[in-house]
């Protein structure tokens, strides 16, 4: 297999995207996301501008690995926690690996640079309809962190 494009690293525990929500503010009603949401594709933003220093934003298809290492619950036994170390516990419960996915969405555009900015400012790629392939898997780890490789289809 190649060398990744880039690979961007999130420290902690991943998250996936929270469901849109509603509310109503005089006669309107308006759909927002969550603020953890927010803040966790800011930090995923971050991440990702941090690893493309240097590296011009991609063009052409793109193939897209996820590895989500999840956090042992701490209430397991040493013999528990083992085993999900070694592998042959898998992270079955918690987190929808389809909404740690939909977390991509937070490497396409970095924050407007002002109110009103209406510009387009790709982080990884132009548009995230580039990725022709996925694989994403979820692990238990000690250090919980969300891992993207992204490879150039050639």
């Amino acid at each position: 297999m190649t060398e990744p494009f880039v690979t961007i690293i999130l420290p902690g525990p991943p998250r996936g995207k929270g469901r849109p929500r509603t509310a109503v503010r005089g006669s309107f009603a308006t759909i927002f996301t969550d603020k953890k949401t927010r803040n966790y594709e800011n930090e995923l933003k971050a991440a990702g501008i941090k690893a493309m220093e240097g590296i011009e934003v991609a063009t052409g298809p793109l193939s897209v690995a996820i590895r989500a290492y999840m956090p042992i619950p701490d209430s397991w036994s040493k013999k528990k926690r083992s085993a999900a170390l070694a592998g042959d516990l898998m992270p079955t419960t918690g987190i929808d690996l389809d909404n740690i996915c939909k977390m991509l969405d937070g490497l396409n555009h970095r924050a407007p640079v002002y109110k009103g900015d209406k510009s387009k400012w790709p982080i990884v790629w132009g548009n995230d309809a580039q990725i022709i392939n996925l694989h994403a898997m979820k692990f238990y780890s000690d250090e919980p962190r969300l891992e993207i490789d992204v490879y150039k289809w050639e």
